[in-house]
């Protein structure tokens, strides 16, 4: 499993890499002006509904049912449920995404109808550009099933890269529309919209021949030859439609601040978005990557009655998540402001939206650690087919979320504001799934969480106080790539510190990151 996780965060890595470029190629040409709203606000839609089926609810819907498959009927069986899984997905997407193209005017003009901060002339394109990135949807969709297939297969390394095409489609729309176009924000956003549903096409595409490889054929299926065909399909839709609010409760959550950003200030939708994209780095390299493969594993251990076996992973996973999450909050705090200089700080990205994203940064860090928990807790609960208890809490964080927002919105602290609301209600969203799987299964090692939590915290603390002291050592006309120097540097040098100082604590996590796994 932890060869696999790591192979997995190399790969999610690079494409996190990529993303940042994506977004430095968007702030470059957009800034945080009204049309980088417009668009921001055009992709959330589709975007979230992407996101909940994509990372998380998908999987928790169909590997822990292909697992039982595979275990009782055969593989053979397990392709032709595939295949019946793949008929009525495609259905189900076409008229999701034909009923965005249809409604999204009416609902979301609406919805935008009267803000003080967005014209019509920014209603009338962000309308337009969420149209045709509806279309979206339904190749991302049918991408995510396919991930979820193959991972259930053990097959975890072509999933995770798919995202890095959409990257590069991203950024060549970016760096080649000046070539051919003039060189406006709105001829920029129509680019960028150009390179979404062609990079949506070739994560789809990519997948293609690797589930033709494992036998899984493209043909309309709809009954077993018993007639028995719908017994695995409804086992995992069930799974699927509470899984799809519990595993994208944090992506709900972004387009609810999304919205209320809309209502405080210009430039607030962008300079979350790029503040949240920052976060989200962390987030994908290790904690996806642990929280992906580890539910195939969990749910095999589940389905078997190891439950001892079940303990020693879910507590290893916990650990290692904590490991990494605690020092990169205390990291992206300390240092916020020169990787937001150093990442964005081109073209129509200004002084202003610097600082707007450095204020969002502050507030988003330390969400992150239990960002992190979250998601690893709904892949222990879904590997025991239960996805509506992370449901129910979802409901919950949803509602604290939209009122930490709209109080905290208008304070002093305005767009910063929404950020601290879903950092919040993150922390009431981790610690209800902890509370409550701890109470059913007591199949947490909470004494080796805590001491792995402490090391972490005594670690961390070294290297943030470093870091700090670093920082008076930056020159204040040190120009882009000596800033970007600079903040490698200081990166660099932060992790030798915490892995050092978490060695000298015997910490065990820093043999198993580093490969060296001891009895």
């Amino acid at each position: 499993m932890l060869r696999s996780a790591r192979a997995v965060g190399v790969i999610t890595l690079v494409s996190r890499v990529t993303g940042l470029l994506r977004d430095a190629v968007r702030a470059h040409f957009l800034g945080t002006g009204a049309v980088a709203d417009a668009f921001v606000l055009a992709l959330q839609v589709p975007n979230l509904l992407r996101r909940l089926v994509g990372e998380g609810a998908v999987q928790s819907g169909v590997v822990p049912v292909l697992a039982r498959v595979v275990h009782e009927e055969g593989r053979e069986a397990m392709r032709a449920l595939t295949e019946r899984l793949y008929t009525l997905w495609t259905l189900a997407l076409l008229a999701v995404t034909l009923a965005g193209i249809v409604l999204s005017g009416a609902l979301l003009g609406q919805a935008l109808e009267g803000l003080s901060d967005w014209s019509p002339e920014k209603a009338r394109l962000t309308v337009e550009l969420n149209r045709w990135l509806f279309i979206y949807l339904f190749f991302i969709g049918l991408s995510a099933l396919g991930q979820g297939v193959l991972n259930s297969f053990k097959v975890f390394a072509l999933p995770a890269a798919t995202p890095l095409l959409f990257n590069l489609c991203f950024i060549a729309a970016g760096l080649l529309f000046p070539l051919f176009f003039a060189n406006t924000e709105e001829t920029a956003a129509w680019a960028f919209t150009a390179g979404v549903l062609v990079g949506g096409l070739l994560q789809f595409a990519v997948l293609v021949p690797s589930l033709w490889k494992r036998g899984v054929r493209f043909r309309p299926r709809w009954r077993r030859a018993d007639g028995d065909g719908h017994r695995g399909v409804r086992e995992v839709f069930r799974l699927l439609l509470p899984a799809t609010v519990g595993a994208g409760v944090y992506q709900i959550n972004v387009m609810v601040s999304v919205f209320i950003a809309s209502t405080v200030m210009g430039g607030a939708v962008s300079s979350l978005n790029h503040s949240g994209r920052v976060v989200e780095v962390i987030l994908g390299v290790y904690v996806f990557a642990l929280s992906t493969v580890s539910l195939t594993t969990l749910s095999q251990k589940a389905g078997a009655g190891d439950l001892d076996g079940y303990r020693d992973t879910a507590s290893e996973v916990l650990r290692l998540v904590l490991f990494i999450t605690v020092p990169s909050a205390i990291g992206l705090l300390v240092l916020r402001r020169p990787i937001v200089e150093v990442l964005f700080a081109s073209g129509r990205f200004d002084d202003t939206s610097v600082e707007l994203t450095v204020e969002a940064l502050e507030c988003h860090a330390p969400g992150l650690v239990f960002v992190g928990v979250s998601r690893v807790l709904v892949s222990m609960f879904h590997a025991f087919k239960d996805t509506r208890t992370p449901m129910r809490v979802a409901v919950l964080n949803l509602v604290l979320n939209a009122v930490l927002c709209v109080l905290l919105s208008r304070t002093a602290l305005r767009h910063a504001g929404v950020a601290l609301a879903s950092t919040l209600s993150v922390v009431v969203q981790a610690v209800a799934l902890w509370w409550i799987f701890q109470r059913r299964r007591a199949l947490i090692d909470m004494r080796g969480v805590a001491v792995s939590v402490g090391r972490a915290l005594v670690a961390a603390s070294v290297m943030g106080l470093a870091c700090r002291a670093g920082l008076e050592l930056l020159p204040a006309d040190a120009g882009r790539l000596g800033l970007g120097a600079f903040v490698a540097i200081e990166v660099a040098g932060g992790a030798a510190i915490y892995f050092a100082v978490a060695r000298l604590l015997r910490a065990p996590e820093v043999g198993v990151l580093l490969g060296r796994r001891r009895s």
